[in-house]
């Protein structure tokens, strides 16, 4: 039987796409494929409807009337699926044979709500596998305090119950039925797939990651022009503006489940503890 559905947000993507597509729909439990274009300027629509014809599964295309964002898509999305379970695709995410198959094991073996693997990076020409490897050498470990952070591409091994995921993850249904994507995030919605996840938490639901499969986020010359290509200084304005955003409305889980006294100072913390640490990455990687 297939259970999966799969929601893909999408802007002016297309030509990553039409690569991405063949590994959601190639999952042995993949239903139906929606895919929800947030206005896309270039030919998403048209290559869509040219892939139709090759997928074995239904794909569904629906087209924003304004300009709004991911969340309203996904949340669209969800709105159209009907599956069981839901797992929540990126245009320029790839998918490695099995990954759903890996995922609802782990799901039923852990009694989990949501489940995620690893998330990956891809570079333009680099195999999975070549990815993966070359990510397994960092075995630190996958959340930060300082900046308050996840690093999902890290080497684990086997399941670890989370406070909260990466945005590719496998969710059951009836997890949409007390929690929402918050579309007022805005800009890079940075912080957007955290906030679902501490409503998530605050509502009770399990969630637990596995090293067991990963999916590969492409970092690519592609994707120049997508929304995550926007100008630097405007990138870090929002991500400012959705990190304050988010301490502050989710203060009460920040308390409960994380023991923080006062999360939007926190938070603000982390924010100027984010510069170093990623240079501090950067030079790591060169030695």
């Amino acid at each position: 039987m297939r259970k999966v559905d799969v929601i893909i947000p999408t802007y002016n993507r297309g030509k990553v796409l039409v690569d991405a597509l063949p590994t959601y729909w190639g999952q042995s439990e993949t239903n139906s494929i929606f895919i929800i274009d947030d206005v896309s300027t270039d030919d998403t629509e048209k290559i869509v409807n040219e892939m139709k014809g090759k997928s074995p599964v239904p794909i569904f295309y629906r087209r924003l009337e304004n300009r709004a964002n991911q969340q309203v898509a996904k949340n669209m999305g969800v709105g159209m699926s009907s599956a069981p379970f839901i797992f929540i695709g990126e245009d320029d995410v790839f998918l490695p044979e099995k990954h759903f198959q890996v995922l609802l094991d782990v799901m039923e073996k852990t009694a989990a709500d949501i489940v995620a693997g690893r998330r990956v990076y891809l570079m333009d020409g680099e195999s999975m596998e070549k990815a993966l490897n070359r990510a397994s050498f960092d075995k630190e470990k996958i959340f930060t305090r300082f900046p308050f952070e996840a690093y999902f591409e890290r080497y684990f091994e086997k399941e670890k119950d989370v406070p909260y995921l990466h945005s590719n993850a496998m969710i059951k249904r009836n997890v949409f039925y007390e929690v929402k994507y918050d579309p007022s995030y805005r800009g890079n919605a940075f912080r957007e797939e955290l906030d679902f996840y501490l409503a998530c938490l605050r509502k009770g639901k399990k969630m637990v990651a596995t090293g067991q499969t990963a999916c590969f986020h492409l970092k690519s010359s592609r994707k120049k022009g997508s929304g995550s290509q926007i100008k630097r200084i405007k990138y870090e304005y929002y991500v400012w503006k959705n990190t304050i955003k988010c301490f502050k409305k989710n203060s009460d889980v920040f308390r409960s489940k994380f023991n923080m006294r006062i999360p939007v100072l926190y938070g603000i913390t982390g924010l100027f503890a984010r510069y170093p640490y990623a240079l501090w990455k950067r030079i790591k990687r060169k030695f």
